[in-house]
């Protein structure tokens, strides 16, 4: 026997109501349009009254409240659904300026404000707005003697409509500009998290493969270093993604700050990466110095000293990946007022596959567009240097 869990089939009908409210809410967060209907519906109230209590005839007075009701409602659905609002003020404007009834200047408002969201919404929807409005009101000035179209005011209403036009079509350029905005922003942010994921879960997890294969050389008792060693560098990549993981919801910081890389030390955290680094390349079987000038990180932000750091990172992750544990490697990281200077020579695994690979192009990449240099030789030995500006 199936049934339905109490209270389930109204938490659901809740569930949408509030979806409804929140679809509803959603499309008069423009807080332009909300004032705009405010103020114009506020005027047209006035205007309405201000002609009923200076006496007009009563077929006169029937016919401007209601044309008062079809505004007002016009205006309101604007909030809900802005071009089926802004369609019944545009038609009211039309109709408005045939019949032989005062028309509130209001309505003319509505109309400019009805023309902007349709031009808002399609250009072709806003211009025959803009057209079939100027057509009324020239329509006007030619079946009315006292309308206020004649002697030039069709023509000045119609450049009005023009303006409306032009408005929504303006408001709509700015709107996809900043859509595009956003769009990119986004992209470079999932980019940034692809890149962290590659400097620091990526190679963690590859020298997790790299510690389980030297213990494999000796299965009956592994070192219990290395082992240790496997499980710290789990521990860190496990840290990582969830870092990754909490910046993807948006509850995270920053992911350039992980791993240490916020230390108000960052020449203190660079030799502690280095050590690191060094002693895993040990526990592999290579034989290298690393050579650190005296501050090298101190004329360089914050931000960028993360990118460096994650850089020194990178080439230890390519020597173990790339390099041949018999051949040695050198590395040399200096600076001057105005550059940082990072250097490395090793020498190419007969198995190493010749050529970048991806994350020292995307530093190369980003080393060029900050105004840097990267030049790589490959012989014998494989020397790459790098020049980064200072920025600070």
């Amino acid at each position: 026997m199936t049934g339905t869990a109490p209270g389930r089939a109204d938490g659901g009908r809740r569930t949408r109501g509030a979806a409804a409210v929140r679809s509803w809410l959603g499309r008069v967060t423009r807080a332009w349009l909300a004032v705009a209907v405010a103020v114009t519906a506020t005027l047209s109230v006035a205007e309405t009254a201000s002609t009923l209590r200076g006496g007009v005839p009563p077929h006169e007075a029937v016919f401007g409240v209601g044309m008062l009701v079809v505004q007002l409602a016009g205006l309101l659905l604007m909030l809900a659904r802005p071009r089926a609002g802004a369609v019944l003020v545009v038609a009211l404007c039309c109709v408005a300026s045939v019949v032989s009834a005062h028309c509130p200047f209001t309505v003319l408002f509505s109309a400019f404000l009805g023309i902007g969201l349709l031009s808002y919404g399609g250009t072709a929807a806003g211009l025959a707005a803009a057209a079939a409005t100027a057509c009324g009101a020239a329509a006007d000035a030619l079946l009315h003697a006292d309308s206020a179209m004649r002697g030039g005011g069709a023509v000045s209403f119609t450049v009005f409509c023009v303006l409306a036009f032009a408005a929504g079509i303006a408001m709509r350029w700015r709107e996809q500009r900043e859509r595009q905005t956003r769009r990119a922003e986004r992209m470079a942010y999932n980019a940034e998290i692809a890149h962290y994921l590659h400097d620091y879960t990526t190679n963690d997890l590859n020298d997790i493969i790299m510690l389980a294969d030297l213990a494999l050389t000796q299965p009956d008792d592994p070192e219990r270093r290395t082992v240790e060693r496997i499980r710290t560098t789990a521990i860190d990549a496990l840290k990582q993604t969830r870092m990754v993981i909490a910046a993807l919801e948006g509850d995270g910081e920053e992911t350039g700050r992980g791993a240490g890389t916020d230390d108000p030390l960052p020449e203190r955290r660079l030799m502690e990466l280095i050590d690191e680094q060094r002693e895993l390349l040990e526990a592999y079987g290579f034989e290298g110095s690393v050579l650190v000038a005296e501050h090298p990180l101190a004329n360089c932000s914050d931000e960028r000293a993360r990118m460096v750091l994650r850089l020194v990172r990178e080439l230890f992750a390519n020597i173990a990946q790339h390099a041949d544990a018999d051949g040695g490697y050198t590395m040399t990281i200096s600076a001057t007022p105005a550059q940082l200077h990072i250097t490395l020579t090793d020498r190419r695994s007969p198995d190493s596959v010749s050529g970048m690979n991806t994350g020292l192009a995307r530093y190369r990449a980003r080393i060029a567009a900050m105004g840097g240099t990267w030049e790589a030789e490959e012989g014998d030995d494989w020397t790459l240097a790098i020049v980064i500006p200072c920025d600070r």
